[in-house]
């Protein structure tokens, strides 16, 4: 069969439009795909941006060195305020970091370049509470949550009912113990107010905690 002149041109101009089609296609795939790709990436930056600049490692650096024949009044700056005996502490890489260099200025040590960088990481955020109750079985009896914006937020570990001690006091028998939990990344409270709530068999107590206060 013979194709006419007028046929070959216009299947000519069918195939050009086609590949400019698809060119067209081809390109606006590759540009979404860089669109993603690209935010992706900085999700991921922004995700590993670190906690503290070099200045704040530098000053959590200094403060274990004031503090290095004195830990207590370390520990004393991120005690919350409480009006019942128990003691619950805050720590932070930043106060972590602290007590590294307490502990490598007494023994006239200098923490390497790649630990203090570690600290500037992101990382859970750690309270310690040191109960006194008259139960001594607190395994699972024990537990904590933080409430923030309307939400309830569990810990992702606990450790509960450690170091167990009876005491004496007031013809009473009653018992210490060291409970831990830790929860989300500290980023997502760093800055922030929140209520601490530490319940065990006798109740529970409820701590005021403003993170503007503990970095």
């Amino acid at each position: 069969m013979n194709i006419s002149t007028k046929s070959l041109s216009w299947i000519r101009q069918h195939r050009i439009l086609t590949v400019c089609i698809a060119f067209v296609l081809t390109f606006t795939i590759l540009i979404a795909a860089r669109t993603i790709f690209l935010a992706h990436q900085n999700l991921q930056e922004n995700n590993q941006q670190p906690l503290y600049s070099a200045e704040e490692l530098q000053s959590a650096i200094h403060l274990g060195e004031q503090y290095k024949f004195d830990t207590s009044k370390l520990t004393g700056l991120y005690k919350v305020s409480s009006s019942n005996e128990d003691t619950v502490i805050i720590s932070t890489p930043y106060s972590n970091l602290a007590f590294a260099s307490a502990e490598a200025a007494r023994k006239y040590e200098s923490l390497s370049s790649d630990l203090i960088q570690s600290y500037a990481k992101n990382a859970p955020l750690e309270i310690t509470v040191f109960a006194y109750t008259k139960y001594d079985q607190l395994a699972n009896n024990v537990s904590a949550v933080i409430k923030i914006d309307g939400q309830v937020i569990h810990p992702l570990t606990s450790d509960v009912g450690e170091n167990v001690t009876p005491i004496t006091g007031g013809g009473q028998l009653i018992y210490q113990s060291t409970n831990n939990f830790s929860f989300l990344d500290l980023a997502s409270f760093k800055d922030k107010k929140f209520q601490f709530v530490f319940i065990k068999p006798d109740g529970e107590e409820t701590y005021d905690i403003d993170m503007t206060k503990f970095k």
